[in-house]
């Protein structure tokens, strides 16, 4: 199940709907051939590979260090190969040079977890021959791992979307403004939340009988911290889970009568990741693909697609349509407003 937060995050959360913002009734959405948003002041320090298998980073437990991708916002994704998939982790990455070399520290808030360290910076037209990797990071369910040495070989991500297309404005970490979720059909409302927490949302569309089940109200009992797309096409949901015991009514009528039951949340943050690309020359919606056979369910699939609206103002609006089947049939359509 810790993979169905994405999904049903997103399905259950995302709506083509018109959001009134204080200064998005003049703010016009601008195509997105043609605005221009600033980008991050890190964008020129981004970077991104693979480790062939061969010359694999290991732990002496056997996890593998599979792909880093230090993104234009300045947020570092790691791809780890562990007995049971793949697990994504985000930090935060700094840039400095030291000692006539290219050095990326990676920080989880005030704790350090490492750095990747290059005698040189990577472009287009030169890649890095050597890249140290010294980082100790936790892993869900099997503790602290550490990665300490040296690839040579590394292949280097920078054609996955075409050159051509205008990947500045989208290629950041987006901040959730506000949540607007409509649900029609058995469960009829339309919720809005100021803020990246998908726990309200939750508890509203349980108000309106929508019978969550229980993994799928919890789910539901994060919040989202950001959400980045790279030039690379990889597409990551950063969120943190509720912590302590979360009250839980299986229906309306329990929660009439005030019949629950606690859920524990762990308060851990993780984050999902998958591929994006524009759906068409005029870049205003993206298509997602999932990375491995574990990704997918019934509230978000590969037939999926984003509409994406950019403002002049930085904001953006990532909106999703979902048709949701189970004990009940509805509609789930989000709009989340983002900077």
């Amino acid at each position: 199940m810790k993979k169905n937060f994405f999904y049903f995050a997103m399905a259950a959360t995302v709506a083509l709907c018109n959001i009134s913002c204080g200064s998005d009734d003049e703010d016009e959405p601008i195509s997105s051939q043609k605005v221009e948003i600033a980008v991050p002041e890190t964008a020129d320090k981004a970077v991104a590979f693979e480790i062939p298998a061969d010359k694999a980073v290991k732990t002496t437990s056997g996890e593998s260090l599979n792909a880093v991708n230090i993104t234009e916002s300045g947020k570092a994704i790691l791809t780890v190969k562990t007995n049971s998939g793949s697990e994504y982790l985000t930090y935060d990455a700094s840039y400095e040079q030291k000692d006539n070399k290219h050095v990326y520290t990676l920080m989880d808030g005030n704790k350090k977890v490492g750095t990747i360290t290059s005698s040189k910076i990577a472009t287009r037209a030169t890649d890095i021959a050597d890249i140290k990797i010294q980082l100790a990071v936790e892993l869900p369910g099997i503790g602290t791992v550490s990665f300490d040495g040296t690839v040579q070989g590394a292949k280097m991500l920078w054609d996955t979307i075409k050159q051509g297309q205008n990947l500045n404005n989208i290629a950041r970490t987006w901040k959730v403004k506000e949540i607007t979720m409509s649900l029609s059909g058995d469960v009829d409302c339309t919720i809005t939340e100021p803020s990246g927490d998908l726990k309200v949302l939750a508890n509203k569309a349980q108000e309106n009988d929508a019978q969550l089940t229980e993994d799928e109200f919890l789910e539901l009992c994060k919040t989202i911290e950001g959400i980045t797309l790279d030039k690379t096409g990889m597409f990551s949901i950063e969120y943190k889970n509720a912590t302590g015991k979360i009250k839980y009514y299986a229906t309306k009528a329990d929660m009439d009568n005030g019949k629950f039951k606690y859920l524990d949340g762990d308060g851990k943050s993780n984050s999902e990741v998958c591929s994006w690309n524009w759906t068409n020359e005029n870049m205003e919606s993206v298509s997602l693909k999932y990375r491995d056979s574990e990704f997918g369910n019934k509230f978000l699939n590969d037939k999926s697609n984003i509409a994406v609206k950019f403002y002049a103002s930085g904001i953006a609006h990532f909106s999703v349509t979902t048709e949701i089947t189970g004990s009940k049939n509805y509609k789930a359509s989000l709009d989340l407003t983002m900077e």
